[in-house]
């Protein structure tokens, strides 16, 4: 059931539908089977719209070479909206910072 709407709501353009859903493909479940690919599919499109969680789990992906080939290098960016032009390695600890500090994903 709750696969069905987060795929409703990831299609209607929510990113946090989408960084969800990436979750649950990374994970995988009884109701759905791990698909590494489709994950970063998602976290991508998250990502691409700002979304901070969508841009960890990206980076996340190239680091350990989850979906995408690894690349340690690979600039994740933030859509130019937050300044996160950075190496991976380095954005890292600021979405880690901005999240525990109660910064508030958009649309989520």
């Amino acid at each position: 059931e709750a696969v069905k709407l987060f795929r409703q709501a990831a299609k209607q353009g929510f990113a946090c539908a989408r960084w969800r859903l990436g979750d649950m493909y990374a994970q995988g479940n009884r109701s759905l089977a791990q698909n590494d690919e489709e994950a970063a599919r998602l976290y991508r499109q998250a990502a691409e719209q700002g979304f901070a969680r969508g841009q960890l789990a990206l980076g996340d992906c190239y680091m350990h070479g989850k979906g995408v080939p690894p690349d340690n290098n690979h600039p994740i960016r933030a859509g130019g909206r937050s300044g996160f032009g950075r190496r991976t390695e380095q954005a890292r600890p600021v979405l880690h910072a901005g999240l525990r500090r109660g910064a508030r994903p958009r649309r989520c």
